[in-house]
């Protein structure tokens, strides 16, 4: 009785299946909003883990230069403060596209 009900049970991976929704990247939800579509919430979503994700990398590199800078590493510490850049700039296109979709 035990191995009728085992195959009668659907596999996890079928369920997994079942459950998952083909969506997009968050990077896409959030260029495809327009300046006509105020108040695009999937897009503003979209936009705050942009901008969570650029802070979050930030933080790792600022943490890593100054762990780097305590070592006395001071060039490779130059470098990996220098580019904290890339950081900013993320954060600036989430900030930009969160204002598109908020006005």
């Amino acid at each position: 009785m035990g191995a009728q009900a085992g195959q009668n049970a659907p596999n996890l991976d079928d369920r997994i299946n079942e459950v998952r929704v083909p969506g997009k990247s968050f990077l896409e939800g959030a260029l495809a909003t327009n300046w006509q579509n105020r108040g695009d919430w999937p897009a503003v979503w979209c936009s705050l883990k942009m901008i969570l994700l650029s802070l979050g990398v930030f933080a790792i590199f600022i943490s890593v230069g100054i762990f780097l800078m305590v070592f006395e590493r001071i060039n490779l510490a130059r470098l990996i403060l220098l580019s904290t850049v890339a950081p900013g700039l993320g954060f600036l296109i989430g900030l930009f596209y969160l204002v598109k979709a908020l006005f």
